[in-house]
């Protein structure tokens, strides 16, 4: 999962941090740059990076304005290109040699580095965007994902959690928290972390890991009730049927578990909910029933391009 800092947050941290660099810009420099950072602010990337296009080319751009360009592209998440990660790394390169202690630059080879799946650099350069003169918050975020990727999860979750203390509190900081927790086999911590980030933002994805995580507790009512708010919110969602019927089952409710997956095959009649199905019925022992199901199950299978 990719994660990234909203963009007002990334617009504050950079302004904060961009001390004596932006005194250095011409009048009209300087007040095109802060039209940039006001689109750019408010999710306009595309017309942000049209302005920043044109200062990148000027003799007094800076790092903050080489930085902010580079973070239009990186904004974009899984949808950065192999080339906007090449034009990335080269507008930090270049606001490094303007001035090596520019933390943002280092965050965002360290952000390429990630992209790209070279997660020990990663971390190094991340490491160097904290510890330098002018460092940049967003790189415990960076080598917070670094550290996920490695294994590495009690590294990872410090980050996180100073990150989200310090830098960024949304709902896509707890939701990263809950997956570094429940990669740590910390279900509790992870549940309280996703219950945090289901009050800043409601999502249906973030009850479903709250499921999971009482479900691997075997906490199977608690389960229960969390996915009958989104059925009663969506009572045509026959993946929450499905998901309730499991927990049923497996709460040895099978009753319970027989209606929810027959309401999610009248839904939508996938061979899965079928198949699991079948295994409420072998428990409840109706062999007939459950060979059906099998049978069904195989018939779609077959039908299926």
């Amino acid at each position: 999962m990719t994660i990234k800092a909203s963009t007002s947050l990334i617009s504050l941290l950079i302004i904060l941090a961009a001390g004596e660099a932006a005194s250095a810009l011409s009048p009209q420099t300087e007040l095109e740059f802060k039209r940039a950072q006001r689109l750019f602010s408010h999710k306009h990337g595309l017309q942000a990076r049209t302005i920043l296009l044109q200062l990148a080319d000027r003799r007094d751009a800076n790092p903050e304005i080489l930085c902010l360009l580079a973070d239009t592209y990186l904004a974009e998440g899984n949808d950065v290109s192999d080339n906007a990660l090449s034009t990335c790394e080269k507008l930090a390169r270049r606001a490094l040699k303007l001035d090596n202690q520019w933390g943002n630059a280092h965050k965002i080879l360290s952000q390429v580095s990630n992209a790209r799946g070279k997660f020990d650099l990663a971390v190094a350069q991340a490491t160097t965007a904290l510890s330098v003169k002018k460092p940049d918050l967003r790189a415990l975020l960076q080598r917070s994902l670094a550290y996920q990727q490695l294994k590495k999860g009690e590294e990872a979750l410090k980050d996180i959690t100073t990150y989200t203390e310090i830098g960024d509190s949304s709902s896509d900081m707890f939701i990263l928290k809950g997956s570094v927790l429940t990669s740590l086999d910390r279900s509790d911590l992870a549940i309280a972390a996703y219950q945090t980030a289901l009050k800043k933002r409601f999502s249906d994805w973030t009850i479903y890991r709250i499921v999971e995580c009482m479900e691997h507790q075997h906490q199977y009512e608690q389960a229960i009730k969390q996915v009958t708010v989104l059925i009663k919110l969506n009572s045509n969602d026959p993946e929450a049927m499905q998901v309730r019927g499991r927990l049923n089952a497996k709460a040895k409710h099978f009753q319970a578990a027989i209606d929810d997956y027959t309401q999610a095959i009248k839904l939508e009649p996938l061979s899965r909910f079928y198949i699991e199905r079948a295994a409420v019925f072998k428990s409840m022992g109706n062999a007939q029933k459950a060979a059906d199901d099998l049978t069904r199950a195989e018939k779609l299978d077959l039908e299926r391009p």
